[in-house]
């Protein structure tokens, strides 16, 4: 009952998580999201994209996001007692800025950081795919965390 209650106060007070679908914090918004170079870039937009894009015809704040391509940097390997697999640590990084193109000015900068690992096995072409993988994942991950950064300085700027 505390719990159905609960959901009740959340709901009337106007509250809407950072990741919702349908997210209030960009009304009157229009954020354009300049092209990312390299084979994740693409799919990366898209993310950003579907996150921040609003249904607006006069937008009161016009914005353009400019995000780098991603990088990964291989860190530790592990080896297991058999010797038959590995694992290697991959990160990876990109960085962005938002520029407020009514003034001409970048508002806000920042970078986030994405870490997974895969298997290297015996068979070379399982490994590359597995690396591949993990370099997709990372970078929509990173696409993520980008679309929730940007959100929620836009959600926190006056209006």
């Amino acid at each position: 009952m505390k719990i159905l209650f609960s959901l009740l106060l959340l709901t009337g007070c106007g509250f809407s998580p950072l990741y919702s679908q349908s997210n209030l914090y960009l009304k009157d918004t229009s954020v354009i999201v300049d092209p990312i170079a390299n084979q994740y870039g693409d799919r990366m937009k898209h993310i950003i994209q579907d996150k921040l894009f609003t249904p607006t015809s006069n937008p009161l704040r016009n914005y353009r996001l400019i995000v780098s391509p991603p990088e990964f940097s291989a860190g530790d390997k592990t080896i297991s007692s058999n010797e038959f697999a590995s694992t290697i640590q991959i990160t990876g990084t990109t960085s962005y800025r938002l520029n407020n193109l009514n003034t001409g000015k970048d508002i806000y900068s920042g970078s986030v950081i994405a870490v997974s690992s895969y298997a290297v096995v015996r068979d070379p072409y399982a490994t590359t795919v597995a690396k591949n993988h993990i370099q997709e994942e990372l970078s929509e991950q990173l696409a993520e965390q980008v679309a929730l950064d940007i959100i929620a300085q836009l959600s926190g700027e006056e209006k």
